[in-house]
């Protein structure tokens, strides 16, 4: 401000003839230096007196902000008044100045995502969902659901970061009560502490995983599993390979362990009840074994000529408008051998499904009269490629001899429960070696893992010469053999055993195999003639059709083996190893 004054013709000054007015403060000209790290900024320029100075967070845009007070996210500017003195109501201090940040990050690390050393299928383990903003102007959240792998330290704990944490399958959070929750969030506040803490429950088991795996030494499967973790109480179920009898008792049909919730003594909270020891699991075997064999003399020689001991075709009967139900283990698929409808002649003609059902009132045929191409076609096309099926024929479902009308009708069928597996493709692929030895079960993963291929194909060579006719297939002729080729292959000569050991075939049966009695066997099965030109892939791909889907008879309806992979076993040194078992199995004739 200034004042005008006037010297005037009278020589008198106007309007201050005598003496100026008092000067008065009206602004404050010296604000307070702004520190640099607070990321402040004001409008420059004099503050009025009794007006106030504005400081605001920089980096606005578009009007808004996007850095706020470190102290207090609700605020990113503030004011101080201009006093009468020309002085700000301010100390000036640099405690007192406020600092501007875009986002801060919570003084503690998240908590670790839960896992478990059981779970070896990363869709079991634990997890964290993930929600998070990114700075300075977030437009929606961001989202990431992870699992135990993902670092600790890589995990968002900014401001609003929401973290809802999950212990994986078949546990939950446990409470101190001993009540248990799904899920626990904690999210990250403004003032860098978490809410409710850094901080979750432990993890407890609430149900069983999945059963373990039986030892292989055991022949066991595990059967009507769905995959999903066993409430406590629930039972998993075990069953001999198929072609194989519980060693202790033939007529024993399974053998069932019990999820544990750990209130019994000596159970494991979350484990089933079964061995922890290799060799006190239940083992199966093709036959009874007797003792060890005398030792060999002294220079003398030892050969095992075993008995071929087949499968026991499994068989059903039902009368007429009664429902035939099949049904094998879950991981086997039902291969229908031969079916009828009608009747067959009998010592006593009234005799049903031999003696299983109630006598036929009206007696019965003179001599058979059935109808077995028909039925068996339509049996396979229900059955095939399934582990069960029903199906229902009624009295007149099928043409019959008029010798048949009056008496009642039976439907009867003979069928194997078989393992389907792709063979044919096995052939397809360079690594069919590893595949067929992998599907054999003859040597461990560790060792598929690590072997050399000239090794695999020298060791490969030796399990053959034990598992066929070794007097035909000697090291020697199986050395010139190549691994792949359209016929009379390494590959090709596995692939053809592991199709009739999965299916109709015995271990001990094929023990007196070659590769062309192998081929002849599978051309019988199809009902055809030897064809020595048909390769190897299309007479597997044939068996498998016939056996393992209705593709042969209507339509196909594949079936594709799923596998679950556990954690493996050591070998026991207290089993026995595959020679030991062979020189020992009932049948076996040592020379």
């Amino acid at each position: 401000m200034f004042v005008e004054n006037k010297c005037q013709w009278n020589k008198i000054w106007f309007p201050h003839y005598k003496e100026l007015p008092a000067c008065k403060i009206t602004h404050c000209v010296k604000p307070y230096p702004i520190p640099e790290d607070t990321m402040l900024q004001d409008g420059g320029g004099w503050t009025e007196v009794g007006r106030k100075r504005k400081y605001e967070c920089k980096n606005k845009q578009a009007g808004r902000h996007t850095m706020f007070f470190e102290a207090d996210r609700s605020k990113s500017e503030f004011e101080i008044s201009c006093l009468e003195n020309g002085e700000f109501e301010f100390d000036g201090m640099r405690s007192s100045w406020p600092n501007c940040i875009e986002d801060i990050e919570c003084t503690e690390l998240p908590p670790t995502i839960p896992t478990s050393e059981e779970y070896v299928n990363e869709l079991d383990d634990g997890w964290v969902h993930m929600e998070y903003y990114e700075y300075p102007l977030p437009t929606s959240s961001i989202t990431q659901n992870l699992t135990s792998d993902y670092p600790q330290s890589s995990l968002k704990r900014n401001y609003r970061a929401n973290l809802k944490y999950g212990c994986g399958s078949a546990r939950q959070f446990v409470k101190a009560d001993g009540s248990h929750v799904e899920t626990q969030d904690i999210l990250c506040n403004w003032n860098r502490s978490w809410t409710p803490s850094h901080k979750i429950l432990e993890c407890d088991w609430v149900a069983c995983l999945r059963p373990p795996e039986p030892p292989p030494s055991a022949n066991l499967i595990l059967t009507g599993w769905d995959k999903q973790p066993v409430p406590f109480g629930g039972t998993a179920k075990y069953v001999c390979k198929r072609g194989m009898f519980f060693e202790t008792d033939p007529e024993q049909l399974e053998v069932i362990y019990e999820c544990q919730d750990g209130t019994a003594t000596y159970s494991r909270r979350g484990f089933f009840n079964t061995p922890q020891e290799e060799h006190k699991w239940p083992r199966c075997l093709e036959a009874p074994l007797c003792q060890a064999p005398p030792e060999i003399p002294p220079e003398g020689t030892r050969i095992n000529k075993p008995l071929a001991i087949g499968l026991d075709p499994s068989h059903t009967c039902r009368l007429d408008s009664e429902e035939v139900t099949i049904q094998c283990h879950s991981f086997l698929r039902i291969y229908v051998k031969s079916a009828y409808f009608g009747r067959v002649k009998a010592l006593n003609k009234k005799e049903l499904c031999k003696g299983a059902k109630d006598p036929d009132p009206k007696g019965g045929p003179e001599d058979s009269c059935i109808n077995d191409q028909e039925v068996v076609s339509d049996i396979r096309q229900a059955c095939h490629g399934k582990s069960e099926c029903s199906v229902n024929y009624g009295f007149s479902a099928y043409p019959l001899p008029e010798s048949c009308d009056k008496f009642r009708r039976e439907v009867n069928a003979t069928y194997i429960c078989v393992k389907c597996e792709k063979w044919h493709e096995l052939l397809d692929t360079d690594s069919c070696l590893e595949l067929s030895l992998g599907m054999a079960e003859w040597f461990s993963n560790e060792y598929l893992e690590n072997i050399t291929a000239a090794a695999l194909k020298v060791d490969t060579l030796f399990k053959l010469n034990t598992r066929l006719d070794g007097s035909v297939h000697t090291v020697a002729d199986l050395g010139v053999r190549e691994i792949r080729s359209d016929t009379g292959s390494i590959c090709g000569t596995m692939a053809i055993y592991l199709s009739l050991f999965d299916t109709i075939l015995t271990k001990s049966q094929l023990k007196k195999m070659t590769y062309e009695s192998m081929r002849k066997t599978i051309f019988n099965e199809l009902k055809m003639d030897v064809n020595e030109d048909m390769s190897d892939r299309e007479l597997l791909e044939l068996h498998h059709k016939s056996i393992c889907t209705t593709e042969l008879a209507v339509n196909p309806e594949q079936y594709t083996g799923n596998y679950y992979v556990f954690g493996r076993r050591k070998r026991s040194s207290d089993v026995l190893s595959d020679e030991e078992i062979d020189l020992r199995t009932a049948g076996a004739i040592l020379e």
